[in-house]
């Protein structure tokens, strides 16, 4: 009798587990239980996953401009570019004539993240240097530091130079100089001369 029962159990105990597995992974119902198939939660960006879709993060330009420049000593424009993405190029345009186009260059990678360029000391030689900073990625802006109309304004200390409006305003005073002569001149011309009569002799 004890051998029967002893059997049972040792039967009931192979079978039983293997039951509750099937139930567990094949529900008769339908239901989903048995599938552990993982899905990221939305808005999850998952890092091993290189994807072309994937959106990269933002581009910053971290600057301060210098508070002076030095006439006719070189002037370095510097700034720090975190999140630069392959093919991306940092520009720098600047002037140091206010009337003046605005020059293009391309900043160089000085350490890792540092990008930089000089303006030549002879060109340094007015009152102040405007400039501004972009980067671009296939002929689109992904960021800026100042603005074409809003540029960084650095004034240049030790110049004797003039500026684009100073030159204008000299123009102008000369213009106005030389208008006033020339009116001058006319008016004496076309005075009517008045002619003098002969004295008579006095006769005694």
């Amino acid at each position: 009798m004890s051998k029967r029962i002893t059997l049972i159990a040792i039967i009931l105990g192979l079978v039983l587990p293997n039951i509750a597995i099937g139930a567990f992974f094949f529900p008769e119902d339908g239901s989903d239980v048995g599938n552990f198939t993982s899905v990221l939660p939305e808005g999850y960006d998952n890092p091993d996953v290189d994807s072309p879709d994937a959106e990269l993060p933002p581009v910053s330009i971290v600057h301060t401009p210098a508070l002076k420049a030095r006439a006719n000593e070189d002037f370095d424009i510097s700034a720090t570019l975190r999140n630069m993405p392959d093919g991306a190029t940092a520009i720098a345009h600047y002037r140091t004539d206010p009337l003046n186009q605005y020059r293009q260059v391309s900043m160089k990678q000085v350490t890792p993240g540092r990008y930089a360029v000089t303006v030549a000391g002879q060109l340094v030689d007015s009152e102040e240097i405007q400039y501004f900073i972009e980067v671009k990625f296939a002929g689109e802006e992904l960021a800026h530091s100042g603005q074409f109309a809003n540029p960084h304004k650095v004034p240049v200390e030790g110049s004797g130079g003039m500026t684009g409006y100073g030159v204008i305003a000299l123009i102008i005073i000369a213009g106005i100089w030389l208008f006033s002569k020339v009116k001058v001149k006319t008016n004496s011309t076309n005075q009517p001369r008045k002619t003098q009569k002969k004295r008579q002799p006095v006769r005694g």
